[in-house]
């Protein structure tokens, strides 16, 4: 499963890690590209993280894998989002 759905994938795809198998998934939500790097640089030692720059792309990846995330990480407001 790829990471982050869109356009911005390339410029905001994890460097490849080790992590241990059981590592929770996380869903980072913004529209600011400097925060998602921020919050993935932050958290990705610990956790399985991905990425999308709008809610359409975080809700898509959701209706793909409704249980696959631990933890959505949002930001509270979002172009197109109400």
């Amino acid at each position: 499963m790829s990471n982050r759905v869109g356009a911005a994938a390339v410029a905001l795809a994890p460097a490849r890690r080790t992590l241990p198998a059981d590592a929770a998934r996380v869903l980072c939500v913004d529209d600011e590209p400097h925060v998602l790097e921020g919050l993935r640089d932050s958290l990705r030692r610990s956790f399985d993280v991905h990425v999308a720059q709008c809610g359409t792309d975080a809700l898509a990846l959701l209706e793909q894998d409704p249980d696959g995330y631990a933890v959505v990480i949002s930001d509270m407001r979002m172009p197109g989002m109400s």
